[in-house]
């Protein structure tokens, strides 16, 4: 309530917030009507059509396998300083004049991103000076960033900022919303509900909807931020119907055994949609979706333990993975995941760590790099140390790399089928007896596969290249260059096999 135009831009529309503002920063969402605002930035968050902000800074360092750190460690100078290439600057943005104390910086890096307040700056130098260290110091692999909530973004019917220092919300309007008709809330509360140490309960048709989150880290693949709605060491629970929306953290962190989270509906969160650890849990019939309104890192879900079985379900949009996945002896099968990997790299619609698994009879498709160039994007990703796994019956389209092994072992790729509109690749790299057999693969550029070495058996899979998929098959053949390709001209032959 109480709003009016905004005495100094009349495009806007500011209220009071209606609570004691924490002293502390958090992520908010702002519901108008039944939609969740995006956040203003400059120049828009995760928006590449507004272009991007960029630093001056290079960091070149050496990044350990496994995740750790970097050699030479940068220093604390390093990581706090973010010079600024002022030529990026949109009209009308002077950092000495942004309003620090509403607004942060997020740094985006290969496949996290970090949001970190600022201290102090040099605007004569175009130097922000931060207070957080950020997971990767500035210029390392990506030298974008944003500035996040500042009225300077608000640049498209439907954004909003919060004013920190006026204690106002700052919100530019859609067509036919005035003072006198707008409904809005802005939610304050962290979690909504918790459930600890249950058993053989049923919880059905519960809608959990409007929380914030504490300003941090969210972690890979945004599960770090405070959850809406919990369950905690619980087992033989089910979730039936249940609905979570419009939260600025993860939407459902859910731990224990023979869980069951059936026919549920969890989107536009700003940290990852679920996450879920135990064993013998089951996600079926759900839909994942929107994740990402606080941080770039938010995958659609994370997913660990043993004997998981996620069966039938819809998910789709988030800036990073589809689903992240660890463990072993896991069930993944029928699910349909696309529009993910819209800002970061070096993940797919599947990626994880994982063991002795089934992965049959998904669809992952439409998987495109929006914002920058970097790792790349798969389908379905298998990284350092997975083996023993089964890839059958499942289909790729409008995914350039259809399937990545990173360093695994014994992961059989069979019966699958994979769509290209351009270059199609697959990769065993660093890896020992992969199994790429009896695939179908359609593209109308390359096909590529990555290191002959890390296939133990490359045999009977058909190819198909042309203008249209359907074309007869053609065999493979060396190039001038040494790399196998399909011979423009000859007999077709139904069976394509390379010698490893």
């Amino acid at each position: 309530t109480g709003w009016k135009r905004d005495p100094s831009d009349k495009r806007l529309l500011v209220a009071p917030v209606p609570y004691a503002l924490s002293e502390r920063r958090e992520f908010l969402t702002l519901v108008v009507g039944t939609n969740a605002c995006p956040i203003a930035a400059v120049p828009g968050y995760g928006n590449p059509e507004r272009g991007f902000l960029r630093t001056t800074a290079v960091f070149k360092a050496a990044l350990k396998q496994g995740g750790g750190g970097f050699e030479p460690k940068p220093t604390d100078e390093e990581l706090t300083t973010l010079p600024v290439d002022r030529s990026t600057l949109p009209a009308g943005v002077d950092l000495a004049k942004v309003d620090y104390a509403s607004a942060w910086v997020d740094l985006w890096h290969m496949w996290s991103d970090s949001p970190c307040a600022v201290t102090s700056n040099n605007a004569a130098k175009g130097v922000l000076f931060l207070e957080q260290k950020p997971v990767w110091p500035p210029g390392m692999l990506n030298n974008i960033f944003e500035l996040v909530n500042l009225r300077e973004g608000l640049q498209e019917p439907g954004e909003w900022c919060l004013d920190r220092k006026r204690k106002e919300i700052v919100y530019f309007p859609r067509k036919g919303e005035t003072p006198e008709n707008i409904e809005a809330s802005l939610s304050h509360l962290h979690s909504l509900a918790e459930v600890s140490n249950a058993s053989r309960l049923t919880l059905k048709g519960l809608v959990f909807e409007g929380a914030s989150a504490p300003f941090q880290n969210a972690g890979f693949g945004g599960p770090g931020l405070t959850a809406a709605f919990s369950i905690r060491g619980s087992h033989d629970l089910t979730l039936d119907g249940v609905q979570v929306r419009h939260v600025s953290g993860v939407g459902m962190k859910a731990s224990g055994d023979r869980l069951a989270i059936l026919n549920c509906d969890i989107g536009f969160t700003g940290g990852s949609a679920l996450t879920l650890s135990g064993s013998e849990n089951r996600v079926e019939n759900t839909r994942l979706h929107d994740t990402g309104t606080s941080t770039h890192a938010a995958a659609i879900c994370s997913l660990s333990g043993k004997e998981l079985s996620v069966v039938g379900n819809k998910m789709w949009n988030a800036p990073y993975c589809g689903i992240i996945l660890t463990g072993q002896h896991h069930l993944l099968a029928s699910n349909e995941v696309w529009h993910v990997m819209r800002v970061l790299q070096d993940g797919g619609a599947l990626y994880g760590g994982y063991d002795y698994c089934v992965i049959r009879d998904n669809y992952h498709h439409d998987l495109k790099a929006l914002c920058f160039k970097g790792y790349g994007q798969s389908g379905y990703y298998a990284d350092e140390g997975s083996h023993d796994n089964l890839f059958t019956g499942n289909r790729s389209e409008n995914i350039g790399t259809a399937i990545h092994n990173h360093i695994t072992r014994n992961n059989i790729h069979s019966n699958n089928v994979y769509i290209a509109d351009g270059d199609l690749h697959v990769s065993f790299a660093n890896s020992i007896n992969g199994t790429f057999v009896d695939n179908a693969c359609y593209y109308l550029g390359k096909f590529t596969y990555g290191e002959p070495a890390g296939y133990g058996e490359f045999a009977r899979n058909r190819m198909f290249r042309g203008k249209k998929a359907g074309q007869p098959l053609r065999a493979y053949v060396k190039d001038g260059d040494g790399n196998w390709d399909l011979q423009p001209e000859g007999p077709s032959k139904p069976v394509v096999s390379l010698p490893v």
